[in-house]
Formats: C-alpha cells, structure tokens, sequence
C-alpha cells in the first residue's frame, strides 16, 4: 500500500508538471501567429495539413487554369460555328436569289419568242 500511495504521489506529480508545461507554452503566446517571435518547429500533422492546403489550393490553380483554357476554346469553337453557319446562309441565300433570277429572265425570254 505504501508503495502504491507513493507511486500515485510521483504519478501525480509528473503529470501535474506535464499539464503546467502545456499550458505555459499555450498561455505564453510564443506559437502566435501575431508576435514577433521565431517561429517553432511545426508537428507531423500540422506539417501534413499545410501541405494538404498547398496542394489543395495548386489543385484549384491548375484547375482555374484549365477551365480557362476550355472556355477560350467553347469561343472559339462557337465564333467558327457562328461563321460557317452565316457563311451557309449567306450561299444558300444566294443560290435562292440566282434561281428566282434565272426564273425571271427564263420568262423574259419565252415573252419575247
């Protein structure tokens, strides 16, 4: 029993000094992001969550990028499409015309013999 009770003081102890430690870093301000003190060394996962964020946000440039591309080809598609488009009219439009002309002076002719 005396062993035990002592084993729980020294337990106690440590993690009493443990907790008080933590909370002086915590309470002291040196992690801040707001002060003027050299930065501390950054953990695993921290490190792995901002090189998350880096891809993350390299991944939405590239994208941007990309889509950016896509719509100035859709243009460039769309205004080709738009010409070809007027350009069929346009010949179909005078083929329309040529035939009506050539209807006119068929009639114009058969008139005069």
């Amino acid at each position: 029993n005396m062993k035990f009770g002592l084993f729980c003081i020294t337990f106690m102890y440590f993690r009493a000094i443990h907790l008080v430690r933590r909370e002086k870093r915590s309470w002291s301000g040196q992690d801040d992001m707001i002060g003027h003190h050299k930065p501390t060394s950054v953990s695993r996962e921290r490190q792995k969550m901002m090189e998350e964020k880096e891809n993350t946000d390299k991944r939405k440039l590239l994208m941007s990028q990309a889509m950016k591309k896509a719509k100035l080809g859709e243009e460039r598609r769309r205004i080709r499409q738009e010409k070809e488009r007027a350009a069929a009219a346009r010949r179909l439009h005078e083929t329309s015309q040529k035939r009506t002309k050539e209807a006119i002076s068929a009639l114009v002719i058969e008139r005069c013999y």
